[in-house]
């Protein structure tokens, strides 16, 4: 299988960086070779604060997603040097796509989420599905965070998905997936697996039941 998966940066850099995780998730990955991967590292957390404080000083918002594009490849090398893949952050989506053998790509430039850039290279390199590792159990029909009787829902439409998260876009802000990213995979037929942790994403990549939501 072709798989590409878009590896949230609050999960790797939480705080401070997550040496537990990032084991975990190397072994799960080199233990299941039988798949092709193409992984999409994001900025998180940290990637919003140094956005924020840019923007506190008034720094156009160009400016603060530049920065934000620049902690997403940061990320992205830690990623490929500890899995021993090609780093392939220097290079456009399409051209990610092209790159034979397994890849760990980032942002690419400033208007752009990395769930934008892992649906592009999802669309051309013809992915079998996506795989959004998050810091989320999954979807909720609203948030849980806000409401105490949001339901979790294991199996949704791309439709239902755009119309819980809205279309609005503005960069560093919270999405289960970037809804212009959804649209993507929409039209691509691809569909997307939102889960949380090692043991679903081990789970899902082995065939086995998991804990999580899938968009198709």
């Amino acid at each position: 299988m072709k798989v590409c998966i878009s590896l949230g940066g609050s999960v790797i850099v939480p705080g401070k960086v997550n040496i537990k995780f990032l084991r975990e998730f190397r072994k799960v990955i080199l233990s299941n070779e039988q798949h092709k991967y193409k992984i999409v590292v994001g900025g998180g957390k940290v990637a919003r604060e140094y956005m924020s404080a840019l923007d506190s000083f008034g720094v156009s918002k160009e400016e603060q997603h530049m920065l934000g594009v620049k902690i997403t490849k940061v990320n992205a090398y830690l990623v490929a040097k500890i899995l021993g893949f090609k780093y392939a952050a220097e290079v456009p989506p399409q051209k990610v796509a092209r790159i034979k053998g397994n890849t760990v790509s980032a942002g690419w430039k400033p208007g752009f989420t990395t769930d934008v850039d892992t649906a592009l290279v999802a669309k051309y390199w013809k992915a079998d599905f996506v795989i959004n590792v998050t810091n989320v159990k999954g979807v909720y029909d609203k948030d849980p965070r806000r409401y105490k009787n949001a339901k979790f829902l294991p199996k949704l439409s791309y439709e239902q998905l755009i119309r819980i998260q809205g279309k609005e876009f503005k960069p560093g802000a919270h999405f289960v997936f970037d809804p212009r990213a959804v649209e993507m995979l929409k039209k691509a037929k691809i569909p997307l697996y939102v889960i949380k942790g090692t043991r679903n994403l081990e789970r899902l990549l082995r065939g086995e039941k998991f804990i999580g939501s899938i968009i198709s």
